[in-house]
């Protein structure tokens, strides 16, 4: 039988990992950047929700299952929050008052998570029953009535989307360049892929839920378009010092007066 669950679980959260000390490092340098301490804060909680995911859809008991659902979702939480925070950063849209309000909203979703005695997505588990992927591998899903605080939470999330996809669109419409088309699908490509993760744990659909592979592919393509950025600003900075030079050189060797 082969696995996937779990080898893709810690792959996604070495590659988040190390993508996190990379941006964070950029991150601190003076003077301080938003843009790449938000994208480490995403990577880290990536790296650490996978392994947490992993453990919702191995789980062979209700008790087991409730504790890996309740830091997965709350991880989650907290990483739906920075990729709201970087977009804006790094879209320069910021309708305050919509980012405040969702980021409330899944603030009070990540305390249930943790308060609520079968978390957040169930107000009662009935039972574990056992799927099986098309190449044989099996995987865990509860079976409950979802609780209205998890729906409110879905609905806060899905808000979160349709911002993303319209501040990554329209930062493509105002330059279109090869960063900002990525961003824009790596975006639509998370978003896909999360609804359909969230239709796999509603019980919807009968799969394997491809959430972590939205964010791997998400992390992969911001990180190359943030390191590309990075240097370019680099470049252009070390190419103003070089101009600046020549033109203080031209002055001494063409001035009249003596310096």
């Amino acid at each position: 039988m082969t696995e996937i669950i779990t080898p893709s679980a810690f792959f996604l959260s070495g590659v988040s990992a190390y993508a996190c000390l990379t941006h964070l490092q950029v991150g601190l340098r003076q003077p301080a950047n938003p843009v790449h301490m938000l994208f480490a804060a995403i990577c880290f909680f990536a790296s650490t929700c996978s392994v947490f995911q992993a453990l919702v859809l191995t789980s062979d008991s209700v008790p087991g299952f409730i504790q890996a659902s309740r830091w997965n979702l709350s991880l989650t939480g907290i990483f739906a929050v920075c990729m709201l925070w970087f977009v804006a950063s790094y879209t320069r849209i910021v309708p305050k008052p919509l980012l405040s309000g969702l980021t409330l909203v899944i603030a009070l979703a990540i305390v249930a998570a943790l308060t609520q005695p079968q978390g957040l997505q169930f107000d009662s588990i009935t039972g574990l029953s056992r799927g099986t992927l098309p190449w044989g591998e099996a995987y865990t899903r509860a079976e409950g009535r979802i609780s209205w605080v998890f729906k409110l939470g879905l609905l806060a999330l899905f808000t979160t989307f349709i911002y993303m996809i319209y501040a990554t669109a329209s930062v493509v419409r105002r330059n279109p360049s090869r960063n900002n088309i990525g961003m824009l699908l790596a975006v639509v490509f998370y978003v896909m892929c999360y609804t359909e993760g969230s239709l796999v744990r509603a019980n919807v659909i009968d799969f394997l839920p491809l959430g972590p592979y939205g964010v791997l592919g998400f992390i992969l393509v911001m990180s190359m378009a943030l390191n590309q950025q990075h240097s370019d600003e680099r470049k252009a900075a070390a190419l103003a010092i070089e101009e600046e030079h020549r033109l203080l050189e031209t002055i001494l060797k063409t001035a009249n007066e003596g310096i």
